[in-house]
């Protein structure tokens, strides 16, 4: 997976200290390798899967910021690489003749940090 952003430069306004921010482009790369498992269970479908994920970021060190007329410039931390593991667990069902029900538990660890997230949706076709 590849990206590109691009942040417009801006000037706050309605204060007596109105700062100006430049702008900034940054790019992204992500590498991600695993396996997933799918088993049928019940009336739906339990998934697991484990990566392995790189992600690269790349921006300008420095943004350049002005206050009352005088410029400064912003040490600013985009350009860096994350390597961490990723596990998800998961669970499907149709429910009634047109809806999907979908349960997911994810963890990532490693490269300093450590995150968590849980999903549900419902997906109804007509």
């Amino acid at each position: 997976r590849l990206g590109y952003q691009r942040y417009d430069s801006y000037t706050e306004t309605g204060s007596s200290a109105n700062a100006t921010v430049g702008g900034r482009d940054v790019t992204f790369s992500e590498i991600n390798i695993g396996a997933i498992l799918a088993a049928k269970l019940g009336h739906g479908v339990f998934t697991a899967s484990a990566a392995a994920v790189h992600r690269d970021l790349n921006g300008p060190s420095a943004v350049d910021i002005s206050v009352f007329g005088s410029g400064a410039s912003l040490v600013s931390d985009v350009a860096r690489s994350d390597t961490f593991g990723e596990l998800k667990v998961g669970y499907e069902q149709q429910v009634g003749s047109n809806g999907t029900l979908s349960l997911q538990a994810q963890t990532g660890v490693g490269a300093d940090s450590m995150t968590q997230a849980v999903s549900a949706f419902y997906k109804l076709t007509f």
